[in-house]
């Protein structure tokens, strides 16, 4: 097979790949992308790749992937990139080629994952990662050396991005899942003084479903978001995501920060850290999606839907019973949330499966929040539309090069406290754009609150 395809067999390729999906071929559906195997008589099996515009971002994005893959091919064992769409962005009509591998998925949690990817392949890629030296520049003002905090800042600033589009998608689902005004919270506080490191190549997904067997070795995928940011973010999201055995975990971050030479001072401090954004992020993202996904239902798909919220309360309790001082949710209660989304004739279709009960809302008489910022009333409740209407745009073409450079706050409170000479000497991140990047100093956000007003309305309406 060759390294690369030409643009007419490339083309070829992705019109076949149309026409299997129009004919309900089956789709390896992810968060982010539809891949479709294609059969060519020459090539072989290869994978055409088309990503989903409207998906909500999981984390910053620093290149896109196709110049992932070329660089960290030549050290890492990944499907080798055969073709992508000249100027690839994510706009309709971009697509990517890879080589079609077999490969055997890890087994479900809670089953173990063999040792040897504790042992060898998990710490090897670690390391592999940092060694690449072809990635394209770091953007301009994104933190390098060892500036762990600003690292923590932006994806900060990015969580605080993501909860504001969300919330202005489903305002009523997030108010009857008893979601604060500040969900963030948390994060900022637990990432405020994380102690330097070396910052580096990271893959910032990395959990069972992205990690593959094959011929003896384990295959990474799914690099789209592959930063340049703290290892001890990644280490920390594998950890939590895949189910590793107490010993296999301890073992994993024994072998990762000996392979990266990460020094042991906060490291402790840092893994919580990074799991509590881990644990917000995804408590952000879930209801949003699966109010989405209810939205294409049929009624007895909704139905089916809605009997089964165990893993919703899962990933929306554990911070919330932990961080935002409220009690556990209950399987109608969440229920209930999710068909609040539906339209007015769908949500009466399914009522009849469950019982409506009222919102949940953060009361201090009956449980303290651990955070001042989770204390302050909830949000009024959203009138009932006939339809919703999500605000999930998709990613503008150029999400990671234009910058409106009056765009400088966006809304956002300041990361880190400006009353210190040292918060106001700081670089300090703002997003626009869900995950493109403007950076001003301290100062600016003294100079721009107003404008955060006034546009603190339009995050998330490219």
């Amino acid at each position: 097979m060759p390294s690369e395809l030409d643009e007419a067999t490339a083309a070829s390729l992705f019109a076949s790949a149309q026409r299997l999906l129009a004919a309900g071929a089956p789709v390896l559906e992810g968060s982010y992308n539809r891949n479709v195997r294609v059969d060519h008589p020459d090539l072989g099996a290869v994978l055409v790749r088309m990503p989903k515009r409207s998906a909500l971002p999981a984390n910053l994005r620093t290149w896109w992937e196709p110049a992932i893959l070329r660089a960290v091919q030549r050290t890492v064992d990944v499907p080798a990139l055969l073709y992508a769409t000249p100027g690839f962005a994510r706009r309709d009509g971009d697509f990517q080629i890879h080589q079609f591998r077999d490969m055997t998925a890890l087994p479900r949690v809670p089953t173990p994952v063999p040792d040897f990817l504790v042992e060898r392949d998990i710490p090897r890629f670690f390391r592999a990662l940092a060694d690449v030296t072809d990635l394209p520049a770091v953007p301009h003002g994104r933190p390098t050396g060892t500036d762990a905090q600003a690292y923590a800042d932006l994806q900060n600033a990015f969580l605080d991005g993501l909860w504001q589009r969300v919330h202005a998608a489903w305002p009523e689902l997030y108010e009857r899942l008893g979601f604060p005004r500040s969900p963030t919270a948390p994060a900022h506080r637990a990432l405020d003084g994380v102690h330097p490191v070396p910052l580096a190549p990271i893959h910032p997904d990395l959990w069972r479903g992205n990690m593959h067997l094959s011929g003896g070795s384990t295959v990474f995928i799914d690099h789209e978001y592959l930063t340049f940011g703290d290892p001890r973010h990644a280490l920390a999201y594998t950890l939590d995501e895949s189910g590793y055995t107490r010993g296999q975990a301890k073992r994993l971050t024994e072998n990762t920060t000996a392979a990266l030479q990460l020094p042991t001072k906060g490291l402790s401090n840092a893994l919580q850290g990074w799991t509590t954004w881990a644990h917000i992020q995804t408590a952000l993202r879930s209801p949003a999606r699966a109010a989405a996904n209810l939205q294409s239902m049929t009624g007895e798909q909704a139905q089916s839907f809605l009997a089964n919220t165990t893993w919703l309360r899962g990933v929306v309790d554990r911070i919330a019973t932990t961080h935002w001082g409220r009690p556990a949710l209950t399987h109608e209660q969440v229920s209930d949330a999710l068909a609040s989304t539906l339209p007015t004739s769908a949500k009466q279709h399914t009522r009849n499966a469950h019982t409506a009960t009222p919102a949940i809302r953060p009361s201090p008489a009956r449980s303290k929040p651990t955070d001042a910022a989770t204390e302050r009333a909830p949000l009024p409740a959203a009138p009932r539309r006939s339809r919703p209407e999500p605000n999930l745009a998709p990613w503008p073409a150029d999400a990671n090069t234009a910058v409106l450079p009056e765009c400088v706050a966006m809304g956002m409170r300041p990361l880190r406290r400006l009353d210190t000479k040292a918060a106001l000497s700081r670089t300090v991140v703002n997003t626009t754009h869900h995950d493109t990047l403007a950076l001003t100093s301290g100062p600016a956000f003294q100079q721009s609150k107003g404008l955060s007003r006034k546009l603190s309305r339009t995050l998330g309406d490219d």
